[in-house]
């Protein structure tokens, strides 16, 4: 089994939240992986198929993991080994635990960035239904980017959920013409600036 620390970029969020989209856009950018050898694993099979045009000068890989089951140390080592992959990118199945993948991922595999997508115009209806699962995945993202946004969605509200679970993550609005807003809405300090004592805790 190799030893060799494999940095890995993990992208989350439910089935059509435009994950493959956002993918395909972060490794055909030339400033990623540009020599390297990327193995791209999905989780999950969307409407959308990866446009390997794209990746050009790239050395991609793609391999398909059906079944949660297929998360397994030895499985997933052999097929880093097998691409001799420096960089691994997970397109991550909604559904699944985070759990389900750190507990059984090869312990060089090491998590670099954290990506969660959602889709706004629909963000509401999982909030409602699956709420244990979202902040499964925000809890963990360093970047929480919420698509199709056009204005349709109330930003307030969509940063109070990732700010629920989640007070380090940087936040983005996408529009529908492709430009990212940063979301800029202050968060009120946990502790009151105004008391003769600041007692700040350990997790702030």
């Amino acid at each position: 089994m190799s030893e060799k620390p494999i940095p890995v970029y993990l992208f989350l969020g439910f089935l059509e939240a435009g994950k493959t989209r956002f993918i395909q856009k972060t490794i055909s950018n030339k400033n990623f992986g540009q020599g390297e050898n990327i193995l791209l694993l999905l989780c999950e099979e969307g409407f959308e198929d990866y446009d390997f045009s794209q990746f050009k000068d790239k050395n991609v890989s793609l391999h398909v993991l059906e079944e949660k089951t297929d998360l397994d140390a030895n499985i997933l080592n052999e097929l880093a080994e097998k691409s001799d992959a420096d960089i691994i990118v997970i397109e991550y199945n909604g559904m699944w635990h985070l759990s389900d993948l750190m507990i059984n991922k090869p312990e060089n595999w090491k998590i670099f960035q954290v990506v969660s997508i959602a889709d706004a115009s629909s963000f509401s209806l999982y909030v409602q239904n699956l709420k244990n699962l979202i902040a499964d995945k925000f809890s963990v993202s360093d970047v929480v980017v919420f698509n199709r946004y056009a204005n349709k969605a109330d930003v307030n509200e969509l940063h109070k959920v990732v700010r629920s679970v989640n007070r380090r993550a940087e936040i983005y609005y996408e529009a529908d013409n492709g430009m990212m807003i940063a979301d800029d809405i202050e968060d009120p300090l946990p502790f009151d600036i105004d008391a003769d004592t600041l007692i700040i805790k350990d997790n702030d």
